[in-house]
């Protein structure tokens, strides 16, 4: 090992793809004498901790030499210890076992009792140095690296030593400043409009050259970067993740990935490969990620940012995403409380609808047991014949295609209200009455399912809607309704807040990350206590001012001021409010708008209210921090 053209260290390195992150103890960094000015706030969670602790890393780029003679660099934290010293199991008797007779390991067998480790190579470069060769036997198992074989795995005897553990299991969570400018940027939502990148294919374009239809569905072409750099086909580095993985799985969870995988073979979004051709084409890495739900308990996610080393290009990297076709959040929200019906629906598997080209399939190469039964049996290859979730592009194929059907259908008076009122795979809408409300359920319904899509999960505050719903079997009765963020109740029609169990113990050490993190989790995008909400924003901004780093306790002044501050966010997430903007159907009643805004050095805001004869409703509110002083002006 060593840095830049100084001359190689020998190096105790150990190579844990539980961890994803590479590194380096301070000692053997100064050993090389390695200078790094690069730093890295980083959460850190171990092994039978679930508390994350925030520390600021410095990293610095270090030089390995592999066994042919080749060197790889490796970007590594600097930490103060990796882990206790590791005993060595490794004797002459073990490595002449049958199994391993002549390998050629890539730790020397020694008389050293205890190993000190100097580097752990985590998962972000695990596989580029290890291999495909496994070989078994009574005892520890050999894997093919580029340093030699590792060993892992019982000796085979039991001892003294076998009872000394040591547990390695690292996840880093690299955190930047970047955390509290997107959370300024959320107040935007509703008054700036997103960015468009020149670069990106527009919407017309995309439609005109990329989108067609055959037997009532939308077949789609990826959007590619001009000049893209080359896609490798990364087969050997897929494989390997993808049987890491597979070996962590239960059997349960493994038998819960094949009904997934199998459900779509059964209803045409992906197919097998029988004869493949690994240097043609791209392959995803995938993994199992946990949901809340009965019926689906995990999905799958596909990784298109994978990489088979660091110099080359993922799939994502080759992709534009495209402009943003969402629709407006906070538009969507008052539409939805402007009518006395209100109801909400979503695509059943909107992405995986839209069919991709066929030449375009072999990007989206996949692999999967096959024998469940065997986490080791040789694997089958899929590609998907559909859009997956997790690309870039993905959503603006989406919506491009959503757009290009309704507005294709623009004599019919519900495609231009869905156009815009879907956001992402979402209807949220609503009617003036139920008469109405059951012709749009029709009409939508059967607009939606002409081109493949199906709208399911229907719940509404209207009870005929609602057993309509029921008759057709795409009725989802539920008291509490998630909606853009918000949380709907249509039993009392009323909206509220997604519930916070974190809130600060008086005792306890409080950081500036801890403050960020717990104000961010009260989404408000109508502003309904923006009065309270601009506190802890204020607050925020008077630890950013002081210069405190992230992980740096509060004094003792401060941590009160917070504890206060987070009881009153806390308090707020129980407000309700009517979802309509009066309790009755007002629409024969002259309404007047009115809008109060103020502004002082310290924070301005604006609250619009919508008033009648008889009552008087909030709309909408919006407040930010002042990032400068403000100028009052009389002229």
């Amino acid at each position: 090992m060593s840095v830049g053209d100084r001359k190689p260290i020998n190096a105790t390195v150990l190579f844990d793809d539980g961890s994803n992150r590479t590194f380096i103890t301070q000692r053997f960094a100064d050993k090389l004498n390695l200078k790094s000015d690069t730093h890295e706030n980083v959460s850190l969670s171990t092994f039978g901790d679930n508390s994350k602790q925030i520390h600021s890393m410095k990293s610095a780029m270090v030089t390995l030499h592999e066994q042919n003679g080749h060197t790889s660099t490796v970007n590594a934290l600097i930490i103060p210890e990796i882990s206790s010293n590791l005993f060595n199991h490794v004797s002459a008797e073990i490595l002449n076992s049958d199994h391993l007779r002549g390998l050629k390991l890539a730790h020397p067998v020694s008389n050293v009792k205890t190993m000190e480790i100097d580097v752990l190579i985590g998962a972000d470069q695990y596989w580029n140095f290890v291999g495909n060769h496994i070989v078994r036997g009574a005892g520890p198992t050999a894997i093919s690296s580029k340093f030699g074989y590792l060993l892992s795995g019982p000796t085979g005897k039991r001892g003294k030593l076998d009872s000394d553990i040591n547990i390695h299991h690292v996840n880093v969570e690299t955190h930047t400043d970047d955390d509290i400018r997107n959370w300024w940027n959320l107040e935007l939502i509703g008054v700036k409009a997103d960015s468009q990148n020149d670069e990106n294919t527009d919407f017309e374009t995309y439609r005109d050259t990329h989108l067609r239809v055959e037997n009532g569905k939308y077949i789609a072409r990826l959007p590619w970067k001009t000049d893209h750099p080359p896609l490798p086909s990364n087969y050997a580095a897929t494989e390997n993740r993808t049987r890491a993985m597979v070996r962590r799985l239960t059997p349960d969870l493994t038998k819960r990935y094949d009904d997934i995988i199998t459900d779509q073979l059964r209803r045409d979004f992906v197919e097998k490969i029988q004869d493949d051709n690994k240097t043609e084409g791209h392959y995803l890495p995938h993994r199992a990620v946990k949901k809340d739900s009965v019926t689906t308990p995990i999905r799958i996610v596909y990784d298109c940012s994978s990489k088979q080393n660091a110099d080359s290009a993922s799939l994502n990297d080759c992709l534009q995403t495209g402009p943003s076709l969402i629709n407006d959040l906070p538009a969507i929200l008052l539409r939805f409380r402007a009518n006395r019906v209100a109801f909400v629906s979503d695509i059943e598997k909107a992405f995986l609808n839209i069919r991709l080209e066929e030449d375009e399939r072999q990007y989206t190469k996949f692999l999967w047991l096959s024998d469940i039964r065997d986490p080791e049996s040789p694997f089958d290859v899929y590609q998907f014949k559909s859009v997956l979730f997790g690309a870039a592009c993905s959503p603006f194929m989406l919506n491009a295609v959503i757009k290009t059907h309704l507005e294709s259908n623009a004599s019919i008076p519900t495609a231009d209200d869905l156009k815009h009122n879907i956001y992402v795979d979402n209807v949220i809408d609503g009617a003036k009455s139920d008469e109405k409300a059951v012709s749009y359920y029709n009409d939508a319904n059967h607009l939606m399912q002409s081109c493949g899509f199906k709208l399911r999960s229907w719940t509404s505050n209207s009870e005929r809607l609602c057993e309509l719903a029921k008759q057709d079997d795409i009725y989802e009765p539920s008291r509490d309704v998630p909606v853009l963020g918000l949380r709907w109740e249509p039993e009392s029609d009323t909206m509220t807040y997604s519930e916070n169990n974190s809130e600060p113990i008086p005792n306890e050490l409080i950081t500036k990350r801890d403050v960020l993190s717990s104000s961010a989790t009260l989404y408000d995008p109508l502003g309904f206590v923006a009065p309270v909400h601009i506190k802890a924003k204020l607050f925020v901004q008077s630890l950013w001012k002081r210069g405190l780093p992230w992980d740096e306790p509060l004094d003792a002044e401060l941590n009160s001021q917070w504890i206060q501050i987070a009881a009153d966010l806390n308090a707020t997430r129980k407000t309700t409010i009517n979802r309509q903007y009066f309790s009755g159907n007002k629409d024969n009643d002259d309404c007047e708008v009115h809008v109060f805004a103020d502004a002082s050095t310290t924070a301005y805001g604006a609250v619009v209210y919508l008033r009648s004869s008889s009552e008087t409703s909030i709309v909408m509110a919006k407040a930010r921090v002042a990032q400068r002083p403000i100028c009052h002006c009389l002229g």
